[in-house]
C-alpha cells in the first residue's frame, strides 16, 4: 500500500515507468509472503522465503534508483 501511495506523488516523468515497476515489484513481494505462508512443506517453503528475498532485493534497489533519481514529488511542509 505504501508502495502503491509513494507512486501516487511521483512526478509525471517517473509515474509510468519506474511508478509501475515498483508496483509490479510490490505485488511480487506480496505474492510470494502469501504463498511461503501456505507452503505445507519445508522445502518448498525455504525455496519461496529464498525467492522472496531476492525479490525484496530488487524492491529495494528500485526504491533506491528512484530516489536518486529525485522521483518522488517533494513532501508539501505540514
Amino acid at each position: 500500500m505504501d508502495v502503491e501511495l509513494a507512486v501516487r506523488r511521483f512526478l509525471r516523468y517517473h509515474k509510468y515507468s519506474l511508478g509501475s515497476e515498483l508496483g509490479r515489484q510490490a505485488m511480487n513481494v506480496c505474492r510470494l509472503v502469501a504463498r511461503a505462508a501456505k507452503a505445507n512443506e519445508v522445502g518448498k517453503r525455504e525455496r519461496l522465503v529464498g525467492k522472496l528475498v531476492w525479490q525484496v532485493e530488487e524492491l529495494k534497489m528500485s526504491v533506491q534508483l528512484a530516489k536518486e533519481l529525485e522521483a518522488f514529488a517533494p513532501k508539501h511542509p505540514s
